[in-house]
């Protein structure tokens, strides 16, 4: 969990690539839990994001997605570069890429303090009727 501007966020993030525009039932589940259940100083989370990693030389991006019964609740799908083997060749690369990414997620964070406004949704594919996906509210980091 951490703090985003005025928001509480609980965050998870996955080894695998993501698939597709929604994330995948058991993934759902899990964080939906989490949303739930865990708190930062005794507060509740305001926000939800799942992190992703890109393939290889794909761009930070994020996507929102819609809890149809509490849409006051932003949930986003975020992918992230994952290291290369260039990334992890020394400590100093090592650092420069621990560096990319906090700006990335800096970057891209601040549509989640945001609370973007829905402007259209659209059914996800794969998703159990939780969740709907808001194409308007996608971007890319940089």
């Amino acid at each position: 969990m951490l703090r985003s501007g005025r928001r509480v966020v609980v965050a998870d993030a996955k080894y695998k690539l993501g698939t597709g525009g929604a994330p995948t039932s058991s993934d759902g589940y899990q964080l939906f839990a989490y949303s739930y259940l865990a708190t930062l100083g005794g507060r509740p989370s305001d926000v939800a994001v799942l992190l992703y990693p890109t393939r290889v030389g794909g761009r930070p991006m994020q996507l929102e997605l819609e809890r149809l019964r509490d849409r006051h609740y932003s949930l986003w799908l975020v992918r992230l570069p994952f290291p290369t083997r260039r990334d992890i060749q020394s400590q100093g690369s090592w650092t420069a890429y621990v560096a990319r990414l906090a700006a990335a997620i800096r970057d891209l964070s601040t549509d989640w303090d945001a609370g973007l406004q829905w402007t259209g949704t659209g059914s996800s594919p794969g998703c159990t009727g939780a969740l709907e996906v808001n194409t308007i509210g996608s971007r890319s980091a940089g």
